[in-house]
């Protein structure tokens, strides 16, 4: 009687394990899934790399840690995968920094990137800057569409009449120098120099070079749409494991998501 007893409560625990087995992968399989509309600015993006990029892997698992699904969207540029989730068509897009305009429109994550813009140019030119104020003299200046450089670059362009040379992609301003087209072009810093390995050749590599001076400390958070009101949800979430896994960024942006109070509240001096 005792082994029939105990037969039976072997199967009785089989049978809740089987359940809770069950219960898990439904669960899991109702989890809601993210879309997150993203372009190549290799590092930190690339389709090509089957991490998709140093930065997308943190982003993926930020939002994994958080209980939802990822799934990227690749545009050809930036501004289309910024306007398509400023539509309400996507979720999210990573990688933006924080401005007044753009809080209108969407909610931001903590900080989760840091990466200072900085003037590229040809060795041969001479170019050394203090203020920007005279940036008047290196124009014009190449710089992507759609890409915010920070107020007081915005200031100084119109108070000072900077001519600047728009492009879609970010690597076209390689050429541009190449070409004498532009004097300088504004890259951030680690996607200048991976363009410049992926793009040029060695030799071309050693006509380029850039100034240490940042221009802006970029820092970038993910952003949500804001045409989905449960998106703020998410973030929550979201900021939750940013919160609790600090140790997956570098020191420096430690220290910045430890005193960041919003995109508006005391943020936009951090840009």
């Amino acid at each position: 009687m005792s082994q029939l007893r105990q037969l039976k409560k072997f199967w009785f625990g089989m049978l809740k394990l089987v359940v809770a087995c069950l219960f898990f992968k439904n669960t899991n399989g109702l989890a809601e899934t993210i879309s997150v509309a993203v372009a190549d600015w290799p590092p930190h993006y690339y389709k090509e790399k089957p991490t998709y990029g140093g930065h997308a892997q943190p982003v993926i698992r930020l939002i994994e840690l958080a209980g939802f699904k990822v799934k990227f969207v690749w545009y050809d540029d930036w501004k289309a995968a910024f306007n398509t989730v400023k539509a309400g068509r996507h979720h999210a897009t990573p990688s933006w920094r924080c401005t007044a305009e753009r809080a209108a429109f969407f909610y931001y994550t903590a900080p989760n990137l840091y990466d200072p813009y900085v003037f590229f140019h040809l060795i041969d030119t001479p170019f050394t800057w203090e203020s920007l104020a005279q940036l008047k003299e290196w124009e014009p200046i190449g710089v992507t569409a759609g890409y915010d450089y920070g107020k007081n670059f915005n200031k100084a362009v119109g108070q000072y009449q900077i001519q600047l040379h728009h492009v879609r992609v970010d690597k076209l301003m390689l050429k541009l120098l190449l070409k004498e087209r532009i004097k300088l072009g504004l890259f951030s810093r680690d996607n200048g120099l991976f363009l410049m390995k992926s793009q040029l050749s060695r030799e071309q590599q050693q006509y380029i070079t850039y100034h240490p001076k940042p221009v802006v400390n970029a820092i970038y958070h993910i952003i949500f749409s804001k045409k989905n009101r449960d998106n703020s949800r998410i973030v929550d979430k979201i900021n939750q494991q940013i919160k609790k896994n600090s140790t997956m960024f570098e020191p420096g942006l430690q220290e910045i998501q430890n005193n960041w109070q919003g995109c508006i509240k005391g943020a936009l001096n951090l840009h």
